[in-house]
């Protein structure tokens, strides 16, 4: 049952996959850490003991996980979670007088996620965890005959994942998640000198952090960059001649800046994009070419991928102008065409730049 559990959530798990994973930038790519935290609440155990059984009910109690994971730059990820559970025992059905005793399970698991990149901040996924489990009884009683359980089982453990991120910037992401973990019945020796068989299945609800050393992966874009080529002015024709014919309207350009390692939009650049926006609109356009760009300060590839951020950051604000996503074409060149030249690691506003042109 534990396995056909196990393989049911890698299955939802793989079924929520697209065809063909993409490499977008609100994927992680590399190595993360996180500790999330909130409140569990263990079901009802069935506690078998010599063919009898009585069924212990617990309060809600306290949960916390800690992970060490790495993303592939496609929206999966993998992680090793270190994870601990504390319940104490409220009801204990055919049980004596004075019903007490906690049951606490301490896991190592290894999970499998999936992000849904939306083009926001905000990322829901989904995910499954397979490992074990310490499942630790503290004088669990009294159960049927005044006998009490006490005593702890390394049992196989597993888990199903839903959650959501809000990416609070580059490296920065707080998120809530729902767990649903479970192990094998834990074997636990009690007062009496026998085994109690012990369940364990559990609700959690937990609140999070995590920061991503290198959080996202970008592609460059193979297409050749867009050159804007101011038209040359015509020279003087003798008067007899014929007016030449009104040479057609070029592209339009419009640049707007960013703060240094932030893709977020500012107010003057906001308005910069509304009249871009208002621009294309007024007239014929085939597409726009938002081209993310980024100064010499930190790695190639972090800047890379904070280029394809800031041009993504300017296509949701054109979206939400009216442009239709289907027209815009978003493209990082990190630090490889900088507006100002600079030694590397330089910090220069001039490059932290998005160029649009209305074609």
């Amino acid at each position: 049952m534990v396995l056909r559990a196990v393989c049911l959530s890698v299955a939802m798990l793989l079924a929520a996959l697209p065809a063909e994973a993409q490499k977008r930038a609100e994927y992680l790519d590399g190595i993360y850490v996180g500790g999330s935290a909130g409140v569990h609440r263990t079901r009802d155990a069935g506690l078998g003991r010599n063919g009898q059984s009585t069924t212990a009910g617990f309060k809600a109690g306290a949960a916390g996980v800690a992970a060490v994971g790495y993303g592939f730059g496609n929206g999966l990820r993998t992680e090793l979670e270190l994870g601990h559970r504390t319940g104490k025992v409220d009801t204990l059905a055919n049980g004596g007088a004075g019903a007490g005793g906690k049951l606490d399970a301490t896991s190592l698991m290894s999970n499998l996620l999936y992000d849904f990149a939306t083009g926001g901040p905000l990322i829901p996924y989904l995910g499954a965890g397979v490992g074990g489990a310490r499942v630790k009884a503290s004088n669990i009683g009294p159960e049927i005959g005044g006998a009490r359980v006490s005593g702890d089982d390394t049992v196989l453990a597993y888990q199903g994942i839903a959650g959501v991120d809000f990416r609070v910037s580059d490296h920065f992401a707080v998120g809530a998640s729902y767990r649903y973990f479970a192990t094998g019945k834990a074997d636990i020796a009690t007062s009496a000198g026998d085994r109690a068989s012990v369940p364990y299945r559990d609700h959690a609800v937990l609140l999070g952090l995590r920061y991503a050393f290198n959080p996202t992966l970008a592609v460059p874009d193979t297409t050749p960059a867009v050159v804007v080529v101011p038209a040359p002015v015509p020279a003087a024709v003798p008067a007899a001649a014929a007016p030449a014919p009104a040479p057609a309207a070029g592209p339009r350009a419009f640049t707007v800046f960013f703060d240094f390692d932030k893709s977020n939009i500012t107010a003057d650049a906001d308005r910069i994009l509304v009249q871009a926006a208002e621009s294309a609109k007024s007239g014929e356009f085939t597409r726009i070419r938002a081209t993310g760009h980024a100064d010499t300060m930190g790695p190639p590839r972090y800047n890379m991928a904070l280029s394809i951020r800031r041009a993504n950051a300017v296509r949701d604000v054109l979206v939400r102008e009216g442009i239709p996503a289907t027209q815009i074409v978003v493209v990082g060149r990190g630090e490889t065409q900088l507006l100002v030249p600079t030694q590397d690691q330089t910090l220069e506003p001039r490059n932290r730049r998005v160029e649009i042109v209305i074609e």
